[in-house]
């Protein structure tokens, strides 16, 4: 969904879910992405429900059945506030989430960083090396 569309959906009062750090992790603590602190600037009476998802990497671990845990929370700081510069909200939103679900790899060799095929794939797609939180 592009970004016009999805803040016609927030201003429809849609539901929109983002993740923060923009694609998967692979275990890695990446940085939180701008867009969710851009969307909150230009839809102000958006409400911002967090959601922490766990037990998603255990579904590779088959014939075990996962457990699969959702969790719904306000962000323990506050909602977004007027002027919030839109990197710090992200960071803000993606520290309360990692404080319940820490980044995990996923499969059966779980891999920090994704195996040497998924690596190589990045990097044709250009993205390389993570940018990891500070």
């Amino acid at each position: 969904m592009n970004s016009y569309r999805t803040v016609a959906a927030l201003h429809a009062g849609d539901a929109v879910t983002i993740f923060p750090e923009g694609r998967l992790s692979f275990g890695l603590p990446l940085k939180a992405r701008s867009g969710v602190g851009l969307l909150a600037a230009r839809c102000p009476n958006a409400h911002v429900v967090l959601c922490a998802v766990e037990g998603t990497t255990d579904y590779i671990r088959w014939p075990r059945r996962p457990r699969v845990t959702i969790r719904f929370m306000a962000p323990t700081g506050g909602q977004p506030r007027p002027g919030e510069d839109p990197s710090e909200l992200a960071a803000r939103l993606l520290k309360d989430l990692r404080t319940l679900v820490p980044p995990t790899p996923a499969g059966r060799r779980a891999i920090v960083g994704g195996s040497p095929r998924v690596r190589r794939a990045l990097e044709r797609q250009g993205i390389g090396a993570p940018k990891l939180q500070d």
